[in-house]
């Protein structure tokens, strides 16, 4: 491999390390948004504070995506740090799912082969004096406000990690699906918008029958959804081929008088 074959090939590793970094934040957002509004946005932002270190930046935040960019330019977050998206989760949102994918995700960055210096957007080689380098540097200016970012309860959107109340029907459609479902749980997770890294760490529970796996899935499922559950868990069913269970719902619904 020549040193002129290098750049185009470093680029081409970060864009791809871009990229996963950016589905990363976009489901971290998809996550969070409900939970960090209010006095508890108000809140991360006095924690980050010496981060932002404008009051004007501050003040158009609006929620956790507005948040989130302003760590990006300060060079707080980025692609191979993901500190405050760990402590806004553990400390702010604390759904198990969302823990384990940032983990999975800093374990897969820690395991691969630092990136040579290169400058991405004049897409050419540093070389010179960092020629030896076999990393790349980065400067790191973490440093939050020093009091401590709060642990807040939950309300009613807490995930079904934390065991969010659903009620009594869905309570019952849930456990009939879960017990007729057997292989086809995995199908209708997917049909059911649940990630497929969700749908594995699901599965590598091998203490759970698969009942069990499929009722984790369905709680997944409806901790995100907001309005009509029964079509979409009916439609789920049609798209894996088990029309006979979309049926038995409305034979349920219809036997509670719930609609």
């Amino acid at each position: 491999m020549t040193r002129d074959m290098e750049p185009d090939l470093i680029h081409q590793n970060f864009l791809s390390r871009q990229s996963k970094f950016t589905e990363l934040i976009q489901y971290f957002v998809e996550i969070s948004a409900p939970h960090v509004t209010g006095e508890v946005l108000e809140m991360i932002k006095e924690y980050y504070s010496g981060v932002i270190d404008s009051k004007r930046d501050r003040a158009r935040v609006k929620d956790i995506a507005g948040l989130l960019r302003i760590l990006e330019k300060r060079d707080v977050l980025r692609y191979d740090s993901i500190e405050p998206l760990k402590q806004i989760a553990i400390q702010c949102i604390r759904d198990t799912i969302l823990i384990q994918r940032l983990d999975c995700y800093e374990a897969e960055i820690k395991n691969e082969r630092p990136l040579l210096p290169i400058n991405h957007y004049k897409y050419s080689a540093v070389w010179g004096s960092s020629q030896g380098s076999s990393s790349q540097s980065h400067a790191v200016n973490f440093y939050p406000n020093e009091t401590p970012l709060p642990v807040f309860p939950y309300t009613a959107l807490s995930p079904p990690t934390s065991g969010r109340p659903i009620s009594a029907v869905q309570e019952q459609v849930f456990q009939r699906l879960s017990e007729n479902l057997g292989k086809y749980w995995r199908d209708v997770a997917r049909f059911l918008n649940v990630k497929e890294y969700e749908i594995d760490a699901i599965d590598e529970k091998t203490h759970l029958s698969p009942k069990e796996r499929a009722y984790e899935a369905l709680l997944i499922f409806i901790s995100r959804c907001n309005y009509n559950w029964k079509v979409k868990i009916q439609q789920a069913l049609e798209k894996a081929r088990r029309k006979d269970l979309a049926e038995m719902i409305n034979e349920i619904m219809l036997s509670d008088n719930v609609q």
